[in-house]
């Protein structure tokens, strides 16, 4: 039997998936940035399906500014540290972190 009204259309997307995301850059590498330096990495997620890229940096005194441009499927961020210490780079897609994530950024000024 057929459902009275039936005949509707239904979009499919591909399922999202944090897990295809890849994260590269000086911003995340556990090697470490310079205070007062850019430190800049990329997020792509050509793969992961739809969903945002969203980004949280803390410092030793708590959250600091992180600058965002976007294109199709490449996020490019930025931020700068103010001072010696140890900082964490939550990145997420679709609310859930990426591989990787929190990452852990030891700044210095050697």
């Amino acid at each position: 039997d057929q459902i009275p009204g039936s005949r509707f259309r239904v979009q499919v997307e591909p399922p999202t998936d944090p897990t295809k995301c890849i994260t590269t850059g000086l911003g995340v590498a556990p090697q470490g940035v310079r205070v007062k330096e850019l430190a800049p990495f990329t997020v792509k997620s050509k793969e992961a399906g739809a969903g945002e890229v969203t980004v949280a940096v803390t410092g030793p005194k708590g959250k600091i500014a992180c600058e965002k441009k976007s294109a199709p499927y490449v996020d490019d961020f930025t931020y700068k540290p103010e001072e010696v210490g140890k900082y964490t780079v939550d990145v997420k897609f679709a609310g859930k972190h990426v591989p990787g994530s929190p990452f852990s950024v030891a700044a210095t000024d050697a």
